[in-house]
């Protein structure tokens, strides 16, 4: 009668500490381009929904592009509070041009006001996190960065901006547009759970497991 009991007991238990275990996965609230139409480190035009995610140059005119995400967090507190790693990433769909050979440095940065994007984050997003050497990325790679204390340090929404390195004088230097192409609406946060947070869940296991084949 009491192993009957048990088995019950470890079963809810063994779903709980998996469930516990197991990263959460927020995907961006919004997601746009931001473009410097006179190359001059100054957004001018925030873009619509249904333009393309791009981080480069044009290649009719002088415009650089940077694409920003941001990200509704205020209902993950407890999962954010509990998290080892939080990591930023977006899929890389494809080249336009020859971006390697212009623009081979992107620079992450926080969005200084996630809750109201404007074009004005183009110049106003100091804080940088990151770098990344674009060279020998192909379309289908994961483009990564850390942003567990930027995620951390919020309460209800966080936001990020991707740019080139020092694109000034740089535009249509082979002849082309230079552009990286991110899949549309594919920023995602993952929040890596601390091991600590559920080691209690393992000994209850344990003992529970002990417990069981004692009964039997």
């Amino acid at each position: 009668m009491n192993t009957y009991k048990l088995i019950p007991s470890l079963l809810i238990a063994s779903f709980i500490f998996s469930s516990a275990s197991a990263q959460t996965t927020i995907d961006d609230a919004l997601d746009r381009r931001i473009d410097d139409t006179s190359e001059n480190n100054t957004g001018d035009a925030l873009r619509g929904s249904g333009d393309q995610r791009l981080v480069g140059d044009s290649g009719d005119n002088d415009r650089v592009f940077a694409t920003a995400w941001t990200f509704d967090i205020s209902s993950f507190t407890t999962e954010i509070d509990a998290a080892s790693t939080i990591m930023f990433s977006v899929e890389l769909n494809s080249f336009g041009g020859a971006p390697q050979s212009v623009f081979p440095i992107l620079d992450f940065f926080s969005l200084e006001t996630p809750s109201s994007l404007t074009a004005d984050d183009y110049e106003n997003s100091t804080n940088l996190l990151g770098t990344i050497d674009m060279t020998g990325f192909t379309a289908g790679d994961t483009v990564e960065f850390d942003v567990t204390s930027i995620v951390k340090a919020a309460t209800d929404d966080v936001g990020f901006i991707m740019k080139v390195q020092n694109p000034l004088g740089a535009n249509n230097e082979n002849g082309n547009g230079d552009v990286y192409i991110f899949t549309g609406s594919s920023g995602q946060l993952s929040v890596i759970p601390e091991p600590s947070s559920f080691a209690l869940l393992a000994g209850c296991l344990g003992l529970a497991s002990v417990m069981l084949r004692r009964r039997g």
